[in-house]
């Protein structure tokens, strides 16, 4: 299925079904169905162009593991009074394996604290961080209290009470909403006893967020992935305390992105499981999400632009020396490629083994892991030497900071990701290389400021050529004033930066 696909089916169940009235103990729950389940139909291919992700196998001691691993942490947090939760203006809950970047020797949270360097002076901040991939960065840049103790905690006991009992609370219109999937040939994935068991997980994780809120009286709340159970839970509690909930981008947010456009059935008061306001890094952005928000009171499109590439436009880029080996590795290389993976099935499945294989020694491939894959490092090792490839690396391509990478490279290959419109800033442009990245940056293929091709030999030709054409519209802004405007439209409730 497509997300294309994905988007006309959720689209077909909203035009048809009155979902805002799908209601578990007064909450709408037509978000969470939208985001966390499945919808398909018989007559949908079953082949599947979007991302191939391969998930862990469920593991019962994993939150208890999460529990163990983090006290450590805590005992330091103890140290410096940070086991208590103090008062601020405005509160980050961040996640701990976004803290990968490090400034002056300590890890920077691209999201929390690459906002934090703009609050204005007098307004008191602290930051709440939990992790999700059993992943933590010390020292950090800013101090954090770490959270993953009550948030596992809560995780274990609603899974005790879900094996002990089950109590089969009602869904309001649940029974017409399964009746009318059946009449569309619509199948789900969803059921009550799951849906039921997912509601009480958010409602345990709003009851802890209210404790901590009312402690910290924060005006704001800032977080990524507002998809989550957790933060579904933080935005309730949010809406409980008239707190704004505000997630900041970090992604991809295309016309066929679900979780962020095509909402057609939105009524006035919106719904309690979407954040207050959508912090957006560029106009395009804005636009889409407007075109469904403009239709609430409760749910805000706002301009603030990319803090963390701000920071480190101004603070780091440029700032250090090459390293000699580095320099050594890329000299007399006419054509320098980075290439920012997703899942190692993708990349196997691609044309870029074999683009890498005919190429000559006038090319280096630098081939960067995601962030929470980077133990398919030794697969793509040996994919490539299998194929007979010397002239890649996987060294520099991980260990350099993303942005230092684009002091290095010419060109980019992407299968989806983001970092195409985040190279754009660097004058480094993106061949796409997968059908989801076709469909989701279509707009920038179309404008040739990215280029598409699944053929190795159209890559490599692609490469010499690097006809692209500039970007006219910023995709990402990061200028000081719309930051620091939109913090400051946020705080005060004034009118927001548009």
């Amino acid at each position: 299925m497509t997300e294309k696909e994905r988007i006309g089916i959720l689209q077909r169940i909203e035009s048809g079904f009155a979902v805002h009235e799908l209601e578990y103990k007064g909450i709408s729950i037509w978000p969470l169905l939208r985001l966390l389940y499945s919808f398909t139909t018989s007559s949908i291919k079953k082949e599947n162009t979007s991302p191939i992700e391969t998930k862990p196998k469920s593991n019962i001691l994993f939150p208890i593991q999460q529990i163990l691993n983090s006290r450590k942490m805590e005992r330091e947090d103890s140290k410096g009074n940070l086991n208590q939760y103090i008062s601020a203006d405005i509160l980050f809950v961040a996640r701990g394996y976004n803290r990968r970047e490090k400034y002056n020797e300590k890890y920077f949270s691209k999201y929390a604290d690459g906002l934090s360097v703009h609050i204005p002076k007098g307004i008191k901040y602290s930051i709440l961080e939990y992790s999700v991939f059993d992943v933590f960065f010390y020292p950090r840049h800013n101090r954090s209290r770490l959270i993953n103790s009550p948030i596992y905690s809560i995780l274990i006991q609603n899974r005790i009470k879900n094996t002990l009992s089950f109590e089969r609370k009602k869904i309001k219109k649940w029974p017409n909403f399964l009746s009318f999937l059946k009449e569309e040939d619509i199948s789900t994935n969803a059921s009550l006893k799951k849906l039921t068991k997912d509601l009480n997980l958010i409602l345990s994780y709003k009851k802890y967020f209210k404790k901590c809120f009312s402690e910290i009286r924060p005006k704001a709340i800032f977080f990524i992935c507002y998809y989550t159970k957790v933060h579904m839970g933080l935005i309730l509690a949010c809406r409980d305390l008239n707190i704004k909930s505000i997630e900041v981008q970090h992604g991809e947010q295309s016309i066929f992105n679900y979780k962020y456009n095509g909402w057609t059935n939105v009524s006035k008061e919106g719904y309690e499981l979407l954040p207050s306001h959508f912090w957006l890094w560029g106009m395009s952005n804005l636009r889409e999400i407007a075109k469904w928000s403009d239709k609430t009171d409760n749910h805000t499109p706002v301009l603030g632009g990319n803090p963390w590439m701000n920071f480190y436009l101004k603070n780091i880029f440029k700032k250090s020396p090459m390293d000699s080996s580095l320099i050594e590795k890329i000299k007399n290389k006419k054509h320098k490629i980075l290439v920012s993976l997703q899942y190692f099935d993708d990349f196997e499945k691609s044309p870029l083994p074999e683009a890498i294989r005919l190429s000559d020694d006038d090319f280096i491939w630098f081939i960067r892991l995601h962030p929470k894959l980077m133990a398919d490092k030794s697969k793509v090792d040996a994919l490539l030497k299998n194929k007979g490839c010397s002239n890649f690396d996987l060294r520099w391509a991980n260990d350099l900071n993303l942005y230092k990478l684009f002091e290095v490279v010419d060109i980019q290959i992407t299968f989806w990701s983001t970092v195409a419109y985040e190279a754009l800033l660097f004058d480094i442009h993106t061949i796409i290389v997968h059908p989801y990245g076709e469909e989701t940056l279509r707009d920038y293929i179309d404008k040739k400021h990215f280029k598409y091709t699944l053929e190795p030999s159209e890559i490599i030709s692609m490469i010499i050529a690097s006809d692209f054409e500039k970007e006219k519209e910023k995709f990402i802004e990061t200028d000081d004033v719309i930051i620091k405007g939109q913090l400051e439209s946020i705080l005060e409730l004034e009118n927001v930066v548009q």
